[in-house]
């Protein structure tokens, strides 16, 4: 059971924290054998946000590896994260980490009960680590992972949320002019006894409808976005599918998606971690679902007796540029360092992509949406002028 607790250090520090043990009594045992007095406990109902995403992981293996590159120890190096880390999953995951150490686990195992919290790939790079005895230039190599793979979802989502939001916006306005002006132009004409256009009587139309109806309409898409969102979830590798078949979004979080598919590999190959190990990791931290699915295939391909390369032809999702990497990988016996050079690669052709997409999007969408605007305004306005002028 998970135990969220306030207590005291032996230097007399009031500390604050989560734990896992049996009971109430093995909590305060725990603690006591760590020279902390426990002060008030009770269960954690429901669960706590488990992810703690790539910057937070980054910012934790940073902190860890200069901490144990200056000679301090790795208990006291976690113990000093855990009481430095602003709250959050990592920060009260620690403080049970710490105790299975201190019970006799190995580092890897007791990030392992918080998988998670740390991620697949972090809990195999430590143990890699260990096993090699670099832990510090592991934590090192996963810190610039778990940063890139942030920057790199950063960079995609800012291509991406410009026009939903332009859209978002145009959207807002319409609907308020539609029903908060046009129904005051339309009484306005009608007192004055004037005609109105083709344009404004389309609009008046839309008008009605959505002050009537509107109430239901947004009850209706409502109910659409639901529906679709559990279809969604039901079918997350279709709907990925379709989503990567846009023509210019989804070839850029295809290139993405394969820019950290081979980072990752590279990272855990180079670190002493098994090659159908670092395959399955690498797919298991994929964020594109169609992609882990397709690159799924290419473990039981090697284990067979197939080579990387091999495998990697046998599926349809790799660009001739990655083959031809991976080939030159496996001859030079250069296999991290070509993966890397490929993710590097990927990672400069989605920058590039991602911005020459936002500086032809911004002006095409100002050009569309401010002529929808201003045909709306047009259309809006263009009577209230035409009757006071016939007023004179």
């Amino acid at each position: 059971m998970r135990y969220r607790y306030r207590a005291i250090s032996a230097e007399g520090k009031r500390l604050q924290g989560e734990g896992h043990a049996d009971s109430l009594i093995t909590l305060e045992a725990d603690l006591a054998g760590q020279s902390i007095t426990l002060l008030h406990a009770r269960p954690v109902r429901g669960t706590r946000r488990q992810d703690p995403g790539w910057r937070a992981r980054g910012d934790f293996c940073f902190h860890l590896a200069q901490l144990l590159a200056a000679g301090i120890s790795l208990l006291e190096a976690l113990a000093l994260l855990a009481n430095a880390l602003p709250a959050g999953p990592l920060a009260y995951a620690l403080p049970d980490v710490l105790n299975r150490i201190r019970n006799g686990a190995a580092f890897s195992a007791a990030l392992a009960a918080h998988s998670r919290c740390f991620g697949v790939a972090l809990v195999c790079g430590v143990k890699a680590g260990e096993t090699s005895g670099q832990l510090v230039e592991v934590l090192q190599d996963l810190k610039d992972s778990f940063l890139w793979r942030e920057d790199m979802a950063n960079k995609t989502r800012k291509a991406l949320y410009y026009p939903a939001c332009a859209s978002l916006v145009m959207l807002g306005a319409t609907v308020f002019l539609l029903t908060s002006v046009m129904p005051q132009v339309r009484d306005f004409v009608m007192d004055t006894g004037g005609s109105l256009p083709w344009s404004t009587r389309l609009l008046l139309a839309v008008s009605d409808g959505l002050l009537h109806f509107g109430g239901w309409l947004a009850l209706g898409l409502a109910a659409m976005a639901m529906a679709l969102l559990a279809c969604i979830r039901r079918s997350s590798v279709r709907a990925d599918r379709l989503l990567m078949r846009l023509p210019v979004a989804g070839t850029l979080l295809h290139q993405s998606a394969l820019a950290q598919y081979a980072r990752q590999l590279a990272m855990l190959y180079d670190a002493g971690v098994p090659l159908l190990e670092a395959l399955d990791i690498a797919v298991a931290t994929l964020t594109r679902p169609a992609l882990a699915t397709t690159l799924s295939q290419i473990r039981p391909k090697v284990e067979a007796g197939a080579t990387l390369s091999q495998a990697f032809a046998s599926v349809d999702v790799i660009p001739p540029l990655l083959m031809a990497m991976l080939r030159t990988g496996e001859a030079t016996g250069q296999l991290g360092t070509s993966l890397r050079q490929a993710a590097l690669y990927y990672q400069r052709l989605v920058e590039e992509r991602a911005q020459r997409l936002q500086s032809l999007i911004e002006p095409m969408l100002t050009l569309v949406l401010g002529g929808l605007l201003g045909w709306i305004m047009l259309a809006v306005l263009g009577p209230v002028f035409d009757n006071l002028a016939r007023m004179r």
